[in-house]
């Protein structure tokens, strides 16, 4: 078979045509995961405070009773969300604070003092600063590694 020049065009023309083609998908998939990656590592990190910040204040909320005492201490050298409350007429206490890189909670029975370590991990938090701005109202600010920071102010209605 004898290729002259306008033959040899007509078949490698289509064949460079495919692999350019070709090269590019592989382009655009390729961008396309990373642009991907980055926006959901992005994402996760900046959720972990919003995160830790809506537990908190749905567990003030979920306890905010006659029957439940809702106070700000610490817990060792950490600042805690103190909940005490009533259990089948035992009394206990809920922590919610931040201890080694973590959001975490322990329920504590009547005359025990749990150390920070203890708690169960809820999710991923740099610190937790919680105040008590007046009386019923409280103002904590969660920060996640990333530093991003998220401030709440709640006020307790079963003080007022």
């Amino acid at each position: 078979m004898n290729l002259t020049p306008k033959k040899h065009f007509e078949i490698s023309f289509p064949l460079l045509l495919l692999l350019l083609l070709s090269l590019c998908a592989i382009y655009i998939v390729l961008f396309a995961a990373d642009t991907f990656e980055s926006i959901e590592a992005q994402a996760s990190t900046s959720n972990s405070a919003r995160t830790s910040a809506a537990y908190i204040e749905e567990q003030i909320h979920q306890n905010d009773t006659e029957s439940s005492a809702i106070s700000v201490g610490a817990l060792g050298d950490c600042d805690a969300l103190i909940i005490n409350k009533t259990i089948n007429g035992k009394a206990y206490t809920s922590y919610t604070y931040c201890y080694d890189g973590y959001l975490r909670e322990i329920l504590a029975g009547p005359g025990l003092h749990p150390d920070p370590d203890m708690g169960t991990e809820i999710t991923n938090l740099k610190s937790l600063a919680i105040k008590e701005c007046s009386a019923g109202t409280l103002e904590f600010s969660c920060t996640d590694i990333a530093k991003n920071s998220t401030t709440k102010t709640i006020c307790i209605r079963s003080r007022q």
